[in-house]
């Protein structure tokens, strides 16, 4: 085993333990642009929930179409919203980042 030399970049989500116990809601706005993502840019990005886990797929979106997607397209697949307190990874293959919303409430950045 070796190192890899990719540097770990995380958050602390404030509130987080409010937003796990409903006691508080994020929008999802103020949670994706807590991340690296750039939302203004037609760049495509990979999106993985716990939900695309169960059913072995994941979803290709414009980072431009995120906020869009997270609020109107996922909700109609899964009939929940996609920022909760679960895991989310956002995956960036034109500049090789990875953002994930972790579940214990940390952004983390690769």
């Amino acid at each position: 085993m070796e190192e890899t030399g990719i540097i770990l970049e995380k958050e602390r989500i404030p509130n987080w333990e409010d937003f796990e116990r409903g006691k508080k809601d994020f929008s999802t706005q103020e949670l994706l642009k807590r991340t690296k993502i750039n939302l203004e840019t037609e760049e495509s990005l990979i999106v993985i929930s716990d939900d695309c886990f169960k059913e072995q797929k994941a979803f290709k979106v414009s980072s431009n179409k995120l906020i869009e997607f997270a609020e109107s397209n996922y909700p109609s697949i899964y009939k929940m919203k996609l920022v909760q307190p679960l895991d989310l990874i956002f995956i960036q293959p034109s500049n090789k980042r990875i953002s994930m919303i972790h579940n214990e409430g940390l952004i983390t950045e690769y």
